[in-house]
């Protein structure tokens, strides 16, 4: 994940939490939805945003997003 500071790291983090919750899965629509409820950071890349759905158990599985966990 590129440099960031440790606030824009958390809000990034909670945003994509948000929409995991909201069932937003593929990184292209979290990105809408990032720019969508506010973000005034510099947008993240689709690596960090793959790797923060990682995280919270989603992966790239028979075509599509899905959670794993």
């Amino acid at each position: 994940m590129a440099n960031r500071h440790r606030q824009e790291q958390n809000e990034l983090r909670a945003k994509v939490k948000e929409a995991i919750a909201d069932d937003i899965l593929a990184p292209s629509d979290i990105i809408e939805f990032i720019l969508d409820n506010g973000w005034r950071y510099e947008m993240p890349t689709r690596p960090t945003i793959i790797a923060i759905l990682k995280e919270n158990g989603v992966e790239y599985k028979h075509g599509g997003w899905e959670r794993v966990r």
